[in-house]
């Protein structure tokens, strides 16, 4: 029977990382998944503690990769399931119901991408990242939702060939803002679902990330759909506006008692 979601983790020497990844994926209460583990060709004992667990990993492979991207994409092409969520080595799922959480979800709906909320520790502290419900480029032109929380539809992934490898750190943002112009459906899932690791290359390479999210931008985005999408929102607000004066002045019209606070 086909699985309802093939999990990928790619890691790279991080054995006490990708140890506490795969934990988090194998006690989940909701099993009706595949999971997938991607090494670069670890030196630091990953590949033996890969090979330890391989009983409950239905593919593995520790091989020397060209980068982070290229072995999300090996992990893709390997892929069976329906939606493919990637949880790379010292990221963790906040608890071991949370597929099942996200499942209930994704069964009733038929978007591109469902994306969750996510934890990191910030200053010692643990703080949630809230993604707005209804994304716009205003907001993706300087903000990219976390590909740890998402969970994408496998052939959508496959009709774009996977992550463009050109983008060695931001190649992730590039696949959302593709996405996105052409139409794809992007579904909030309002709750965080895993606990993301701030140590890894892009967040340890944070200005060079930013610096590629630029150059994919001005790749991807031409400038008229900037405008246009401004426009029709102003539009729609406008519209929006229009009617809830049209309401307030029935409202008071009919003098409904809650309207005017007696």
């Amino acid at each position: 029977m086909k699985k309802k979601l093939s999990i990928i983790t790619i890691n790279y020497n991080n054995l006490d990382g990708l140890k506490r990844t795969v934990e988090s994926v194998i006690n989940q209460t909701w099993q009706e998944f595949e999971y997938i583990v991607i090494d670069g060709g670890s030196t630091d004992g990953s590949a033996e503690y890969i090979e330890s667990q391989r009983d409950k990993i239905d593919y593995w492979v520790s091989e020397p990769d060209k980068g982070i991207y290229n072995a999300m994409n090996k992990g893709i092409y390997k892929a069976k399931g329906e939606y493919v969520v990637f949880l790379n080595s010292g990221d963790f799922f906040l608890s071991s119901a949370i597929l099942q959480d996200c499942y209930a979800i994704i069964r009733n709906g038929n978007a591109d991408v469902f994306y969750g909320q996510i934890k990191i520790d910030h200053h010692h502290k643990e703080k949630t990242i809230v993604y707005p419900d209804l994304l716009t480029l205003s907001y993706m032109k300087d903000m990219v939702i976390n590909h740890q929380a998402c969970f994408f539809k496998l052939t959508t992934l496959l009709e774009h060939n996977g992550y463009d490898e050109k983008y060695s750190l931001a190649a992730d943002y590039h696949y959302y803002l593709k996405l996105y112009i052409k139409g794809k459906i992007f579904c909030p899932i309002l709750f965080p679902t895993v606990k993301y690791d701030i140590s890894g290359v892009s967040s340890l390479r944070m200005e060079e990330y930013r610096a590629e999210m630029k150059q994919v931008w001005t790749d991807t985005i031409p400038t008229f759909l900037i405008k246009l999408e401004k426009d029709y929102f102003n539009l729609v607000s406008t519209i929006e506006s229009s009617l809830i004066l049209k309401l307030a002045f029935k409202l008071r019209k009919y003098k409904i008692k809650w309207f005017h606070g007696k």
